[in-house]
Parts: structure tokens; C-alpha cells; sequence
């Protein structure tokens, strides 16, 4: 099931989950609101991938967050880069906050002073990732590369990056987590 990234829809979902009495689940979670895990979780195994709720004592797979865009962002920066655009996320999800980390702490540790106004976006959609390329393609914000916190934020950057006539990796540089 797909919740669209909608935390009443995941509820839902695993409601009827649960009333079809499944054996487990395997949840990729959404926002920032854990309660109706909790109670699921006494009845039905749950193992979260992806995105985590550090106050919650259940079994997590995922990725390291942080040091993935630490290492990506300084990847930018070995390469000459030092306008790199950050296109984030639900902004409350721990994923969002774990990969603003890593691109804060690679920026702060090579001395190049963060911009919040190239800090943008609000949701893990490609929508996201055209509308916020477009915007700050059109700012003169001499953006020369960007972070894109999800592969469908970077197929919306991507779509809005040749819609302008640039290319990758010539005129601007992108990377996805």
C-alpha cells in the first residue's frame, strides 16, 4: 500500500491491515505522529524501513542519513562546488532532519556559511523537486549544484533542469539520496 505520504492514510491502511489479520508489517512511516504504532505493535509484528521514531522501541532498517549526505555534499564541495542547494523533505520526518544534518555539518566543516534561503522544499515528491528547481533557477541564487533528499525530488529537479537548457553535470550538478 502507498500512503502518498499522508499520515491518516497510512492509519487507515493499517486499520484494514490489521482487521485482515495479517502476519506483519513492513512500514516505510510518514510524518511525525508515532501513537498509532504503538497500539499495532502489540498485536501485529511491525519492522519500520527508511524513516524512524527514536522514541519508539521497535525494530528499525535503514540507511545512515547523516553520513550519506555528509558524503555526498562533500563530494560537491571536493569538486569546486560551494552553492549547493538543498531540496528536502517532510520536514518533520527523521530522515529529513538525519540528511539536513549531514549537509550542514560537510558545509560548516569545509567553512562555507550556510544559506537558508537555498534550503528548500517540504514533502519527498517529484512536484517538490520541479517546483523548488524552477524557483531557484529563477533567483539568481548561482545554486551550481543540488542535493535532492529523495529520487523523485531529483526526477522533478531533473525534469525543470532541462526544461531550462542546462545539462548535468555541465552547468549544474545534481545528487539524489
Amino acid at each position: 500500500s502507498d500512503s502518498n505520504e499522508q499520515n491518516d492514510n497510512e492509519q487507515k491502511t493499517i486499520q484494514i491491515f490489521s482487521s485482515r489479520k495479517v502476519d506483519g508489517i513492513i512500514l516505510s512511516p510518514v510524518g511525525s505522529d508515532s501513537t498509532h504504532l504503538v497500539n499495532t505493535n502489540k498485536n501485529i509484528p511491525i519492522v519500520l524501513i527508511d524513516r524512524n521514531y527514536k522514541d519508539l522501541k521497535i525494530p528499525f532498517v535503514g540507511s545512515n542519513n547523516e553520513q550519506g549526505t555528509k558524503d555526498a555534499t562533500d563530494y560537491f564541495i571536493m569538486n569546486g562546488h560551494k552553492r549547493i542547494a538543498f531540496i528536502q523533505g517532510i520536514i518533520e520526518s527523521s530522515v529529513n532532519k538525519d540528511r539536513l544534518a549531514g549537509y550542514l555539518t560537510s558545509l560548516k566543516k569545509n567553512g562555507i556559511s550556510v544559506d537558508q534561503s537555498i534550503i528548500v522544499g517540504d514533502n519527498f515528491g517529484e512536484e517538490n523537486g520541479y517546483i523548488e528547481t524552477k524557483l531557484l533557477l529563477s533567483s539568481n541564487k548561482n545554486i551550481t549544484a543540488i542535493f535532492a533528499s529523495s529520487n523523485l525530488i531529483a526526477l522533478g529537479a531533473i525534469k525543470a533542469i532541462k526544461e531550462e537548457k542546462l545539462k548535468i553535470p555541465d552547468d549544474i550538478s545534481i545528487i539524489s539520496f
